[in-house]
């Protein structure tokens, strides 16, 4: 076998491989269908032209000649429509104009003397003659050469990157190699008759090769690593199918023959066809881990890899962990030397959050630049292949923000940066390492890398966010410590002081009294005339001094209650009562009073005999007294009702009157110390505001409660007090109420709480 033939086998070899491998890796694509197209179109010009030069035949000769220049046809039109896809145009009518011109030409020169007549001028030269319309060949030839070229170019001007590499790799291998071709197989025999070149033509596709071959490896032009499992794969596949066939052919056919005396290759062709059927599909699985497992060990499945991303960002709230669970399965799948987490603080600032495998190197990059680095990378959410940067700085195609930075990432065997972006904000990148095997990331690699970029970035900054909550939750639990330490302190504080304040005021009440009960015993006495008699005039007085001195023991009285309610010394003989009995000795003690005022003071009493309540019949007599004294003071004119009724567990005092009524301000401020209802200073200039507190403290003494009613001013009022019947409330006996704080007064009940009375 000579070196030509050698030559030729294994160009024949690499473009047959290269095609199939091409078309198994996209065969739904126009572009990669093409491809293949161009390469069979090649592959036929180049089988045809090493036959045409030995072969001696002349017949035969002219037939593979003719057919030769046929191909040769086909090839130019392949190319320019590939080339056409490859840039990102597509035109159906122009190709369809195109295609038919092609198929026109291809039958011309094939089948008519009209591109090569129809005799062999010199066999042992393989000089033909050339027909009248050889011009209109060449001429289509250089035509979609030249096209082809332009198209390149064009989108080479305006590509940049790893894209504008590989245009130009393809551009060099493909117009190079047509070149040669057509200038030796060509324009030399055509225009100068010479024909000793023309063998070598298929030699000059090698360029062609060399050029794809390094685009492909270098710069990813057509991915085809996993086609070469797949190719292998599908081989075994069919090896092992026909030797089955073969086999249980041969077998079956024995069996059959030995038992029923006969062979039939029809029986036989279904039963191999049937059990073949049944066993394509364990056999392909079988044969497709096998040479996974022992050709391309490192073959990872992308969508176990996204799922998997897309579980740890969503089911894990620790950083940490997450980063870590990240960076094994990315590791698992693509075995990288190093991988890092750089995420950004609260101050924009780059931080190395989490690595693996690189070490101090990965901080060393980042030492000194924090706050500069994130605006190399958020201009663009596309990964920054290192060495393809490298490459396309060093050729003058691209120019990085920094320099020194791009080859400080290369030098610290950095292949890969994946900015990390929600929505449009970075908030980090991932830093990864060279493969381990030294093989470089392919377009699998990158697009699984893109797709889980974003899900990553969502799960990192939801960490990030529980983090923060969780450093806010403990430093918020430190504080509410601290400053419930101080409320606790301020409260003792306040504790004494009330406690002091309590004690004065009792002091003081006891200090008081005794002087105002001397003085009232000394008035009466004069009054009554035990000293001697006293003119009208100094009887009048003495009347007034009497009256003011009445008002301080009650004022004194009540700061007495008090303080014992407040400090806890108030005693409380809880005995069942009948309220309506104490209520009708309420109405004869003030009906005079209100008939003097010249207003009518009715009770309504029960029609029925009610549950008796456990209470202090003096506090509640107290309390009953002064809603209906206050009803009596500030009703100008009309009327004020009693009434005792029942509501649910409880027993209704209650007191309505026709006065000044009151606001919903005016609410707000009764049964609070030393506060009055606006308007009430007019009608009754010497209230205290004492009486109501009192009446709420003792009300809540006994399980009750107090409220009041108004529909505005000028309408009236109603006062309520309600205390649970006997069973509801207090227990039977003497006892002391615990210390109530001034300071903690409860809230109003609501309309929906007030009940309404029966009857």
């Amino acid at each position: 076998m000579s070196l030509t033939t050698l030559i030729y086998i294994l160009i024949v070899i690499v473009i047959l491989f290269l095609g199939i491998s091409v078309l198994m890796r996209g065969k739904h694509r126009k572009i990669n269908r093409t491809f293949f197209y161009f390469i069979l179109t090649g592959l036929g010009w180049i089988i045809s032209l090493y036959f045409y030069y030995y072969i001696e035949n002349i017949k035969f000769l002219l037939s593979v000649g003719r057919i030769n220049f046929g191909f040769a046809v086909a090839i130019p039109y392949f190319l320019f429509i590939f080339i056409y896809q490859f840039v990102g145009n597509y035109n159906k009518k122009i190709n369809v104009i195109l295609s038919v011109e092609t198929i026109l030409l291809f039958f011309l020169t094939i089948f008519t003397p009209l591109v090569i007549k129809n005799e062999v001028i010199n066999v042992t030269e393989k000089v033909t003659e050339f027909g009248i319309i050889y011009f209109i060949f060449a001429i289509h030839f250089v035509l979609y050469c030249l096209f082809s070229f332009i198209l390149l170019l064009l989108k080479y001007h305006k590509s940049s990157g790893i894209q504008k590499l590989r245009i130009k790799w393809l551009t060099f291998g493909i117009l190079t190699t047509m070149f040669l071709a057509s200038v030796t197989n060509i324009f030399l025999p055509y225009l100068f008759s010479y024909y000793k070149l023309q063998k070598f033509a298929p030699i000059f596709s090698i360029i062609l090769f060399s050029s794809l071959a390094y685009a492909i490896t270098r710069y990813r032009l057509m991915d085809i690593r996993l086609v070469i499992v797949r190719s292998i794969a599908f081989a075994t596949i069919i090896l092992i199918i026909t030797g089955f066939y073969a086999a249980l052919s041969a077998s079956l056919g024995r069996f059959l023959e030995a038992f029923i005396g006969t062979k039939s290759d029809l029986l036989v062709g279904l039963i191999v066809a049937f059990a073949i059927a049944i066993g394509y599909s364990p056999i392909k699985k079988m044969v497709e881990r096998a040479t996974n497992a022992f050709l391309f060990k490192k073959t990872y499945n992308p969508d176990d890899v996204i799922t998997e991303i897309t579980e740890v960002s969503a089911s894990i709230l620790d950083l940490k962990n997450m980063l870590a669970s990240m960076a094994q399965t990315l590791e698992d799948a693509m075995h990288p030397n190093g991988i890092a987490f750089n995420l950004l603080d609260k101050q924009e600032k780059l931080q190395v959050t989490y690595e693996h495998g690189f070490g101090d190197t990965i901080r060393e990059i980042t030492k000194g630049k924090e706050k500069v680095l994130p605006t190399y990378f958020k201009d663009s959410k596309q990964i920054y292949v290192i060495e393809e940067l490298k490459t396309a700085y060093e050729q003058g195609e691209y120019k990085p923000k920094n320099k020194d930075l791009l080859y400080a990432l290369y030098e610290a065997d950095i292949a890969l940066i994946v900015p990390l972006f929600t929505k449009e904000k970075l908030i980090g990148i991932i830093a990864i390492g060279n493969k381990k095997s030294g093989d470089l990331y392919t377009k699998q690699d990158l697009h699984v890398l893109n797709l889980i970029s974003g899900q990553a970035a969502v799960g990192i900054e939801n960490a990030l966010l529980y983090q923060e909550q969780k450093l806010f939750g403990v430093k918020l639990e430190k504080t509410v410590k601290e400053r419930t330490a101080e409320l606790r302190k301020a409260n003792i504080q306040l504790e004494e002081l009330d406690e002091a304040k309590s004690e004065f005021i009792s002091i003081a009440s006891h200090q008081l009294r005794t002087p105002l009960t001397v003085i009232k015993g000394y008035i009466s006495m004069i009054l009554e005339g035990s000293f001697g008699k006293t003119s009208k005039v100094i009887s009048e007085n003495l009347k007034k001094v009497y009256s003011s001195n009445e008002r301080l023991i009650g004022l004194v009285e009540d700061l007495l209650n008090i303080s014992r309610i407040e400090s806890g010394r108030q005693e409380y003989n809880f005995q069942p009562i009948n309220l309506a009995e104490l209520g009708t000795t309420v109405y004869d003690e003030l009906v005079q009073k209100a008939k003097d005022k010249g207003l009518k003071l009715n009770f309504t009493k029960p029609s029925k005999t009610l549950p008796k309540v456990v209470a202090d019949s003096d506090k509640l007599h107290e309390v009953m007294i002064n809603f209906t004294d206050n009803s009596v003071k500030y009703t100008p004119k009309g009327k004020v009702d009693m009434s005792i009724y029942q509501k649910d567990d409880n027993l209704i005092f209650a007191v309505k009157d026709t006065g000044i009524g009151m606001n919903e301000d005016d609410k707000g401020h009764l049964f609070k110390k030393f506060s009055r209802a606006e308007g009430t200073f007019l009608i009754h200039t010497e209230g205290t505001g004492l009486g109501l507190y009192v009446a709420k403290m003792i009300a809540e003494s006994h399980m009750g409660k107090v409220w009041a009613e108004s529909e505005g001013r000028g309408k009236g009022s109603t006062f309520y007090m309600a205390i649970p019947i006997q069973g509801k409330g207090q227990k039977v006996g003497v006892t002391k109420q615990q210390r109530i704080k001034s300071l903690d007064v409860r809230a109003e009940a609501t309309k929906s709480e007030i009940p309404e009375k029966k009857g």
